[in-house]
């Protein structure tokens, strides 16, 4: 991605730019996520047959729709997180997480970073990976190994730390791109820890598009 600021940022977007979501392990008890993605198969099943050419634009446009409504229920489940860990409410655990974020940012420079938040239980973040880096999932890897092993020391404890899994899609165009910024800073406004999103101290946007989403607050 690349921002010319006139008098707002305008951003040019490429296929690096990514919105991600991870979580904590057992963040979402396994009999929860089992219904959840039973339900999912069982309305991928009621598709239309998939002919000899491909699936048709309806019915990819149908499995769009049922992956959203999937990652809305674990999104609000995450939000109110009445059953897990929320290790990361410990300002000592989110800050390791943070640091290693713009350790990543700054020192590797394998991604720019343009905003996260960091809730007790997941994190939210839009990012560019930069030219050379190596590929996203190995960059996560990294990021997560590393943060487990420092929190687990802090805990005092040994296992998983983070799910496996990571959430991540491309990011369309610039509406997308300020409808994934502007929900990620408003998940602890919606958790309802805070009332403005610039009160939450693990959330960060980037200085230079920090203004626009000032205006929206």
């Amino acid at each position: 991605m690349n921002i010319y600021r006139r008098k707002l940022p305008h951003i040019h977007l490429d296929e690096r730019d990514y919105t991600l979501c991870y979580r904590l392990a057992n963040s979402i008890p396994r009999r929860v996520f089992r219904k959840w993605y039973q339900e999912f198969e069982a309305a991928c099943l009621e598709l239309p047959p998939v002919h000899a050419d491909g699936w048709t634009k309806a019915n990819e446009k149908k499995l769009l729709q049922l992956k959203k409504e999937l990652q809305i229920k674990i999104d609000k489940y995450l939000d109110r997180a009445p059953e897990g860990p929320t290790f990361l409410s410990r300002p000592e655990l989110a800050k390791i997480v943070i640091e290693s974020l713009h350790y990543v940012e700054s020192k590797l420079q394998y991604w720019t970073i343009w905003s996260y938040c960091i809730m007790p239980n997941h994190v939210h973040m839009e990012c560019t990976l930069n030219e050379g880096a190596p590929d996203l999932e190995m960059v996560l890897k990294s990021h997560k190994n590393f943060t487990a092993l420092n929190c687990n020391k802090q805990l005092q404890r040994r296992g998983a730390f983070w799910q496996p899994e990571t959430f991540d899609r491309l990011i369309r165009d610039e509406q997308d791109f300020n409808r994934r910024i502007w929900y990620t800073l408003q998940n602890p406004v919606k958790a309802g820890l805070v009332k403005k999103w610039q009160d939450w101290p693990y959330t960060y946007v980037h200085p230079l598009i920090r203004p626009e989403y000032l205006l929206g607050s």
